[in-house]
C-alpha cells in the first residue's frame, strides 16, 4: 500500500475482510507486481520494471528520461493494477510515463507489453478521493477522448459517436460525484469511462493527436501541477491555435458533447461555443483556467517549448513547432 493514498487503502483492506467475513475464498496467486494507488504510481512502475530488465543485458536504456527513451520496451515484469483513481487509464493503456529530475524531463513510452494483465476496479475505492483529485481525474479521461477525437481521417462516424458518448458521460456524471461521492452507481460510470477512454479502443481507424498532451508533460514536468489540471489549461488554447485548420470537427464537437446549437451559416460560432462551454465545465467542477493559476510563470515558456519538440514536431491535427508550442503556452498564460 501506498503513503498518501489511505482512504483507498483502507477500504481496499475493508473490502477483503468483509470478503473472508462472508466466508467467501480470498486466496490469490501471485505472478505479478500491483500497482496500488495513485495514477502516476501504477503509470511509471511497469516501464521502472522493463528499465530494470534491460539494465543487464541492453545498454541503450541508459540514458531513459533523461531525455527520451532510445529503445522501444520490448518486455517487463507483469503488472496488475488496483485503481484507485479513474484518470491515467493505467489499467488498461499501453502508455507509461516517468520524469527525471535532473533537468526536470518528464517523457512517456508506449508499447503492448506494459499492458497490465489484469485490473481490479472497485468504484468504492475511489468513494474517498478529494473532490479537486476527482476533477483532474475526470479532466485527465476527457483529454484522452479529446486528444483521439481530433483526426484528419475522414469516415470515422462510429467512433466519433463512441467518443462523444464518453465524454458525455464524464460531463453528467462528475458534477454528482463532486456533490455525493459516495455515489455507487456515478463512481462506476466515471471509472468505465477512463478505462474505455485510454484502452486504444476508441483510437481504432483513427489517428490522434497528442501535441496538448506532451506540452503539459513539460508543464507537469517542471512545476507542481496536477496532469488533469494543466491538461485543462493547455487544450482550450490548442483548440484556438489549430481550429481553422478544420472548423468543421469543431463545430461537431460543440453540438454533439455540448449540445450548442449548430450555426449552418457560420460553424465558426458554433466551434467557439464549444470551447466556450468546455471551459465553463471545468471551471464549474473547480478546476483552473490559466497557467497563472496554476503557479506557472511565463519565464519558462521558451524552455518548455524547446524541450517539448526535441524529438522534432508535436501532433498529427496539426503539427507544432516550438513557435507553435510556445503560442500555444502564451494563449494559456
Amino acid at each position: 500500500m501506498l503513503e498518501g493514498d489511505r482512504g483507498a487503502n483502507d477500504v481496499l483492506c475493508e473490502r477483503f475482510a468483509s470478503l473472508r467475513g462472508a466466508g467467501r475464498e480470498v486466496d490469490l496467486c501471485v505472478d505479478a507486481e500491483a500497482a496500488v494507488g495513485p495514477l502516476e504510481h501504477a503509470s511509471a512502475q511497469p516501464l521502472v520494471q522493463e528499465l530494470a530488465l534491460q539494465e543487464e543485458r541492453d545498454d541503450s536504456f541508459a540514458e531513459a528520461g533523461a531525455h527520451f527513451l532510445r529503445a522501444e520496451p520490448k518486455e517487463n515484469l507483469p503488472v496488475g493494477v488496483v485503481l484507485t483513481i479513474p484518470a491515467a487509464g493505467s489499467e488498461s493503456s499501453t502508455s507509461t510515463v516517468i520524469t527525471n529530475e535532473e533537468g526536470w524531463y518528464k517523457r512517456d513510452a508506449g508499447a503492448d507489453c506494459p499492458r497490465p494483465r489484469f485490473a481490479i476496479m472497485d468504484p468504492v475505492l475511489t468513494m474517498t478521493l478529494p473532490t479537486y483529485q476527482t476533477a483532474c481525474g475526470a479532466a485527465d479521461i476527457m483529454a484522452h477522448v479529446m486528444e483521439r477525437y481530433f483526426t484528419r481521417v475522414k469516415a470515422v462516424d462510429l467512433t466519433d459517436r463512441m467518443c462523444e458518448a464518453v465524454l458525455r458521460t464524464i460531463i453528467r456524471n462528475v458534477p454528482i460525484a463532486l456533490t455525493r461521492p459516495d455515489d455507487y452507481d456515478v463512481r462506476a460510470e466515471i471509472m468505465w469511462a477512463g478505462t474505455i477512454a485510454h484502452n486504444d479502443l476508441l483510437s481504432t481507424g483513427r489517428i490522434g493527436d497528442w501535441a496538448t498532451h506532451m506540452i503539459e508533460h513539460e508543464v507537469s514536468g517542471i512545476y507542481d501541477v496536477a496532469h488533469g489540471a494543466g491538461l485543462v489549461v493547455l487544450f482550450p488554447a490548442w483548440m484556438t491555435h489549430v481550429m481553422r485548420h478544420d472548423v468543421d470537427r469543431f463545430a461537431q464537437f460543440a453540438s454533439r458533447v455540448f449540445d450548442a446549437e449548430h450555426d449552418y451559416a457560420s460553424p465558426e460560432c458554433t466551434a467557439w461555443e464549444g470551447v466556450r462551454r468546455l471551459r465553463a465545465f471545468w471551471k464549474g467542477i473547480g478546476l483552473p483556467s490559466t497557467l497563472a493559476a496554476t503557479g506557472v510563470g511565463a519565464d519558462r515558456l521558451d524552455e518548455m517549448a524547446c524541450k517539448a519538440t526535441e524529438r522534432g514536431p508535436l501532433g498529427n491535427f496539426v503539427r507544432l513547432t516550438a513557435a507553435g508550442v510556445r503560442a500555444i503556452l502564451e494563449l494559456a498564460r
